[in-house]
């Protein structure tokens, strides 16, 4: 510092911009200033451009922004001098080397400074939070003329009028087209007279010589003046004309660079001298009276920073006017930073745009959210002010900054409603439909109810958008043809009507009808392609525009044309977490707008008449962010097409609407995702309480009863009126409320983690999901030739395609693990996404798994990604390889290119299939227990009876006849006395029967002969599980008795022998048949998740089975008992219970599975299935003892003394062992392996505490592994090979994932992790059980519900300290491992570690006593089993051992190693 007291300092700065030039002088002179640039410490009241890069931009220097607000009392001009000095610090000599330090630097802040003179709080602020430069409200007016003048080419001649708005952008127009570069704006600070020398300027060679030729603000003097001024633009009042509107998106700054003498400033023509007097009075003292703006006083205690002026000024030339530079696209939104908000806070500010009203209203409030930006790696202020400042922020949420965040703007990042260069996208990896979004404004309640709760309404459903779909489906057929001439057009239809057979039966509507309105639209179809689809605009094809702006022009009377010469996609489905979005597009094109060139739009067919719907343009315009983010490419105006009507017209973004757009979205995926506190529900938004729109909403029932039971609301808090509460709540009762509560929040929490799940399909790299989760399968590409279209309307699986591994290349390429390896199976829902990054291209189910191959049936097909064909270019060339293509013929003409379903191009790509987690089943889930609850309904008021209240079930005495049919049966069928009594309490069942169906016990057979029976007697009955495979299981039962039956599901996930069952195979042929098949047919068989079909809103069944009820959850177990009178629960909850991820959702009940919370209600109710038929007496004894108290019988003495038979003497095998061959001396120690297999011991534990066999975690593996126990049983599984046991009678299970992927390493069914070596050495071999066909290797859990003859399980826990885990815990997973043996189980584990287990050490307990627990010595032999001449002269000599407890070794299958483990 110069050392000049404060006080004086602080009175010499204070009122720097109204203070004359003579005083300025006057502190410059008496600081030693003398030349250009050479302030001295005294000058702050006088600021100079400082030497500057010559490449410096004007925007650049004034973006680098000092990163600490000025100590109270100092002037704005010392702020801006600070800025400018750090930039001439920071900046480069032309030459290249770094510059000097400005000699203008008033050197380091005086901290003692800033102590004194602001707070704690203000400087805290002060660091993150810049504010608005002070100054007063005379200092920043300008006369309008001036301005006018400075922008119109030529000025304004003296005596004209000022223009109205229309004719200044008329006249800024032409005058943008005729200059190379657009006017530029002076937007001075202060500069010195020094700096303001012509011959400084004359001096200068690097100036551009651009045009305007001269320019200096009108009424200027020539030569310098003496004053320091500073101008500002923001608050400019021009009769009828918007300044800021009109500047909004104009950059003048970006064409002005800062020459290297200071003071030059480039691009403005040969006399480039800026006069900043512009007829200022500068004799003229500072007038004591003359006070600033309320608004302009810098108020540090509230943390004001002087410095924001020059964002409030940079921010007001921004944006992008697009009728100045039409052809240049805004890219604004290619850029994104993931940010996680570390703090929330709110401040004041005064906004210098609006002083007149700030000057009433006083500061404004801002959100201050500090962030940390996982993309820039550093810590960020943003400042939400405006409509942005509700953004519901708050610690913890990730917070996307999508746009181009300047690089000179330090670590403040201001957003205001003036400007949308950067959107702050709110919980990114919650993706909102764009459906669901653009229907917000109407309510926004009723959008997050649409999203969580799928409708419930019993309503008749719409015939209006039933022809809608059968408009969109025929107007994407033709025009993936481009064919639309007559013939064409009527197969279409006919092959729709007949595909849409079962939606005209639910809307009550014949194929005549339909057909009859469509034809009517058909015309304009073919109207419309005949003008539009063509390779470039026709005369004629004009299109509307709906507001002013870019999108290609034009407008209902002008020239304008546009044509549609390409087709990239139909029903592209758009999955985007940076914008926090979803949708699907009707269809993406590319249109040829007459002057602009071939753009990508987004392209909607909207069949209604209302052509001014405010949801279609918001819909739109969200679909622009979406194909943005696809194709790479600026995207800023879409296509309507309203075919009833004929227009079409041209929505281009305005930025108004994408800010509120955006910020619903924000406000939207709070509800969505946040929850209040721990185990809290998420909350929804406020009531509309407007009863004429309410009581017409198809979302009522599920709003009050949400409103009542999550809200504690009332008729009051509903504001709907007395009667519409009373018909919807009045019924409920207190228990009834919170039993909707807790559901609901149990449902909220599962979806918590699902959501997670989800998210990691972008947050995490395809490679590091499928290795450290088993939810992905990466590196695959499409097998082209496997495509088929099923031609199945309304189903996620109606394209079947595969997928296979990449081609490896050369060894360096990474080796593929078999795909059963993972998480995914058959069934399962999937997404299929580009491996670069494109999400979601295609949705659907795994129809079949292979190790290298995969089957999907997917809602549509995978194009592959967006490619850029020759000529691209990003402005007016966006052309991407289509799936049609219209171009012009080189003798005349057009000829239209169809690509196929799947381009040429997509066979090269890289794809990569997740297991989805079908947030839209939690919707679902929501809606049945809604629909427990809703008014009217008999079937619900019986459920909330019988679930919620909890009454006990009765029971009626059977009728003789009926009880004579039931002995017939049980004698015809040999069905045992188990059996025959489940099929008696069934039938007298008033309200509902449950059967527990224990291991074995043949409850698939007492299912379909109980449906027999009821069929028999004129019932009919409703058969529903959680998984197609279960109720397939039944069906196959019933195939062949002519039963009248309805299958409902995709063809891909039937089984082949009942696909015969499905409606769309039963050849029917008009609406009238299936009606009468619907009605004929006494078994409807579906899962619990398909209770969405038509036939269920129409029919009510006298019986609901539900098989595996155990495993399915409450809510989703409701979904088929509300179709039915009475209902049978079978199941066994001693088994695995649902599946439920989210820890808290689980111990909160959503583990209670309703069988089991009926069973312990009502426990003098359950019937049981005593008698087994799987299990020898030595196995059964194990789950009889520990489990079922005895209830378990064998169906048999045959059962019970079942035995496994060899083909060849075990013993005799041992001995013969090619591999196994130490001296005979040693044999003996081989004796472990005889014990195992010896055909007297039923269930053997082998113990492997002595060897011992450690178990570790592999680096990077989240679960235990076993070497030495996947050593055992490689070597029993190549015994019993031996011994001539069939690899289909042998399952091998595993609690952990981890040690089952070792299992398949081990048995060559997958390579190792990283393996580049020789491929022979993990190919299977005659040794490894990879030849062992059949044999078949599971997680515990995926093998419930199936069994073999021999069972072999590695417990793998063996540690000092005796820890078993959480899946050893749950006993339910040990007696389904233990009940999958048919006549041998061997288990391999430490006896000492799984001793911890009560359950297990009971089993040990009675394995023990008939001496069946088998001590493997310290020096037993466990031999490789693949080791043999062939193999090692194939993959050569063995590598290095490694201890027990380390990881596996590399580059070789483990059954080729011997483990030098000390055994």
């Amino acid at each position: 510092m110069d050392g000049t007291p404060r006080k004086r300092r602080h009175e010499a700065v204070q009122r720097h911009h109204s203070a004359g030039l003579p005083a300025a002088k006057r502190a410059a002179e008496s600081s030693g200033s003398s030349g250009a640039g050479d302030c001295g410490g005294g000058g702050e009241g006088v600021v100079v451009w400082m030497p500057m890069s010559p490449r410096g931009t004007l925007r650049s220097a004034l973006r680098q922004r000092a990163s600490s607000a000025a100590p109270a009392g100092l002037g704005g001009g010392l702020i801006v001098q600070r800025i400018l000095d750090g930039r001439s610090m920071d900046g480069a000599q032309p030459g290249g080397e770094p510059g000097p330090a400005s000699s203008c630097s008033p050197g380091p802040a005086d901290p003692a400074l800033d102590a004194a003179e602001a707070t704690p709080l203000a400087q805290r602020r002060a660091r993150a939070t810049p504010r608005p430069l002070s100054m007063s409200k005379s200092e920043r007016m300008l006369d309008k003329r001036q301005l006018l003048s400075s922008l119109l080419p030529g000025g304004l001649a003296s005596g004209a009028p000022t223009p109205t708005a229309a004719e200044f952008a008329d006249a800024v127009s032409r005058s943008a087209s005729a200059s190379p570069a657009p006017a530029p704006l002076a937007l001075l600070r202060a500069l010195s007279p020094e700096t303001q020398s012509p011959e400084a300027s004359a001096a200068d060679d690097d100036i551009r010589r651009l045009p305007p030729p001269e320019f200096r603000l009108p009424g200027a003097a020539d030569g310098g003046t003496d004053n320091a001024l500073d101008l500002c633009l923001d608050d400019i009042d021009v009769d009828g004309i918007d300044v800021d509107g009109l500047m909004e998106g104009l950059d003048p700054l970006d064409g002005l660079e800062l020459a290297e003498g200071p003071g030059l400033v480039k691009g403005l023509g040969p006399t480039a001298n800026i006069d900043a007097t512009a007829n200022i009075d500068t004799t003229k003292k500072p007038d004591p009276t003359d006070k600033p703006d309320p608004a302009d006083g810098l108020n540090l205690s509230d943390g004001l920073d002087p410095t924001d002026g020059l964002d409030e000024l940079m921010r007001s030339l921004d944006g992008s006017a697009s009728f100045l530079r039409p052809d240049a696209p805004s890219q604004r939104y290619r850029d994104c930073e993931k940010c996680l908000t570390l703090l929330v806070s709110r401040s004041h500010y005064t906004d210098t745009q609006q002083q007149q009203q700030a000057a009433a209203a006083g500061s404004r409030v801002q959100k201050v959210v500090r962030v940390y930006s996982q993309t820039a790696g550093r810590e960020r202020t943003v400042l939400l002010r405006g409509e942005w400042e509700p953004t519901p922020v708050a610690i913890g949420d990730y917070l996307n900054l999508v746009g181009r965040i300047p690089d000179g703007g330090g670590d403040v990042v201001v957003i205001d409603s003036r400007d949308c260069s950067v959107l702050p996208v709110l919980n990114p990896d919650i993706l909102v439909s764009c459906t669901h979004l653009s229907d917000s404004f109407s309510c926004l309640r009723r959008a997050v109810l649409k999203d969580r709760i799928r409708e419930i309404s019993d309503g008749e459903p719409s015939t209006l958008m039933l022809v809608g779909k059968l408009l969109h489906d025929l107007f994407q057929s033709c025009a993936l043809q481009n064919r639309w001439d007559d013939k064409t057009v009527a197969a279409e239809i006919q092959a729709l009507l007949a595909n849409y057979l079962e939606l005209l039966w639910e809307c009550g509507m014949d194929e005549t009808a339909a057909h009859q309105q469509v034809s009517e639209v058909v015309p304009m179809f073919q109207e419309w392609a005949q003008t539009y689809m063509h390779a470039t605009p026709r005369p004629g094809a004009q299109y509307k525009v709906h507001r002013g702006g870019g999108g290609g022009g034009g407008d209902a009377g002008g020239e304008a044309a546009m044509a549609v010469s390409s087709i990239l996609n139909i029903e592209e489905s758009v999955w985007s977490p940076k914008f926090g979005l979803k949708g699907k597009v009707d269809m993406t094109v590319v249109a040829r707008f007459a002057g602009r060139g071939a753009l990508v739009v987004p392209f909607e067919l909207k069949t209604g008449r209302n052509t001014d719907n405010a949801q279609h343009r918001a819909q739109l315009v969200l679909y622009t962010l979406l194909l943005a983010d696809r194709y790479g490419v600026d995207i800023d105006s879409g296509l309507l097409y309203y075919p009833r009507t004929g227009e079409v017209i041209c929505v281009p973004r305005v930025d108004d609407e994408l800010r509120a757009l955006v910020a619903a979205r924000n406000a939207m995926s709070k509800h969505l995702v946040d929850a209040c506190g721990s185990g809290g529900m998420r909350q929804l938004p406020g009531m509309l309480r407007r009863e004429f729109v309410c009581k017409r909403c198809p979302h009522q029932a599920a709003c009050l009863i949400t409103h009542a039971a999550l809200e504690a609301g009332s008729e009051q808090t509903a504001g709907l009126g007395a009667e519409l509460w009373a018909a919807q709540v009045a019924h409920l009762q207190p228990p009834h409320l919170a039993f909707v509560r807790d559901w609901m929040r149990l449902i909220d929490d599962e979806e918590s983690d699902m959501l997670r799940f989800r998210a990691e399909l972008w947050n995490m790299a395809a490679d590091y999901r499928e290795q450290q989760t088993g939810r992905c399968i990466a590196g695959l590409r499409i097998d082209t030739a496997s495509f088929e279209d099923t031609r199945e309307v309304g189903s996620y699986s109606r394209y079947r395609m595969a997928f296979v591994p990449i081609d490896s290349g050369d060894s360096s390429a990474r080796r593929r693990r078999s795909m059963l390896d993972g998480q995914i199976g058959v069934a399962d829902p999937i997404v299929v996404s580009a491996d670069g990054g494109q999400h979601a291209l295609a949705v659907g189910y795994v129809v079949a798994l292979e190790r290298a191959r995969i089957t999907v049936g997917l809602d549509r097909p995978v194009r592959g990604v967006p490619k850029r064909l020759g000529g691209f270019d990003r402005c007016t060339n966006q052309v991407f390889e289509p799936v049609v293509d219209i171009q012009p013929r080189s003798g005349g003409g057009e000829e239209t290119v169809v690509a196929g379903e799947v381009p040429p191009g997509a066979a090269r790509d890289v794809f990569r299939v997740d297991k989805d987690e079908m947030k839209s089943t939690m919707s679902r889930v929501r809606a049945n227990v809604m629909r427990l609850f809703v008014a009217g309904g008999a079937g619900s008021a019986r459920c909330r009876r019988l679930v919620v209240d909890l009454d006990p079930p009765t029971f009626v005495p059977l009728h003789p006849s009926v009880e004579a049919r039931v002995g017939a049966v049980q004698a015809d069928k040999m069905l045992n006395a188990g059996q025959a009594l489940v099929i008696r309490r069934v039938l007298a069942a008033d309200d509902y029967a449950l059967v527990m169906g224990m291991p074995g016990t043949g409850k698939t057979t007492t299912i379909a002969e109980l449906v027999g029976v009821l069929v028999g007697l004129g019932k009919t009955v409703l058969l529903a599980s959680y998984t197609h495979i279960a109720v397939d299981n039944i069906l196959l039962k019933l195939a062949d008795r002519g039963i009248p039956m309805v299958r409902l599901g995709g063809r891909n996930k039937v089984h082949p022998r009942i696909v015969p069952f499905l409606p769309s195979e039963a050849g029917l042929q008009s609406v009238q048949q299936l009606d009468e098949h619907f009605r004929r047919a006494r078994i409807v068989a579906t899962t619990c998740l398909g209770i969405t079909h038509p036939i269920f809103a129409a029919r009510e069944f006298d019986y609901c089975i539900v098989d595996e009820a155990s495993q399915i959850t409450l809510p989703v177990c409701l979904g088929p008992l509300l179709g039915a009178r009475r209902f049978v629960l079978v199941g066994d909850h001693y088994q695995l219970p649902p599946l439920v991820r989210n820890a808290g959702a689980r111990d909160g009940g959503l583990g209670t599975s309703l069988f089991k919370r009926l069973c312990e209600a009502h426990p003098q109710t359950v019937v049981r299935l005593e008698y087994q038929y799987r299990m020898s007496a030595d196995i059964q004894r194990l789950a009889n003892a520990l489990i079922y108290d005895g209830h378990l019988r064998c169906g048999s003495l045959a059962v019970a003394r079942r035995r496994i038979r060899y083909a060849a003497d075990p013993a005799q095998a041992v001995r013969a062992w090619p591999f196994a061959c130490p001296p005979p001396p040693a044999a003996w120690h081989m004796r472990w392996a005889e014990q195992a297999l010896d055909p007297a011991r039923g269930a053997v534990f082998l113990d492997t505490d002595a060897i011992p066999g450690r178990e570790y975690r592999a680096e990077g593996v989240d679960s235990a592994q076993n070497d030495t126990e996947v050593r055992i049983v490689c070597a029993l599984t190549a015994l019993l090979r031996e011994c001539g046991v069939e690899g289909r009678r042998v399952g091998v299970l595993s609690p952990y994932r981890a040690q089952l992927r070792q299992l398949e390493i081990a048995h060559g069914l997958a390579a190792p992790d990283g393996d580049e070596g020789d491929a022979a050495a993990a190919a299977p071999t005659d040794k490894v059980s990879g030849g062992y066909s059949g044999l078949e290797m599971h997680t515990i859990d995926r093998y419930q519900g199936r069994d073999a003859d021999v069972i072999i399980i590695s417990w793998v826990r063996s540690n000092s300290g005796r820890a078993i885990g959480d899946l050893l815990r749950d006993w339910r997973r040990i007696n389904v491992a233990i009940t999958r043996a048919r006549t041998k189980l061997i288990m391999v584990g430490s006896q000492s570690t799984l001793a911890r287990s009560p359950l297990l050490a009971g089993i040990l307990c009675i394995l023990r006593a008939d001496g069946s627990v088998v001590a493997l010595p310290r020096d037993a032999v466990i031999p490789d089993a693949v080791v043999s001449d062939a193999v090692i002269s194939d993959a050569g000599p063995a590598p290095p051992a490694r201890a027990a407890g380390a990881a596996l070794l590399r580059g070789r299958p483990i059954t080729a190693n011997i483990l030098a483990d000390g055994i």
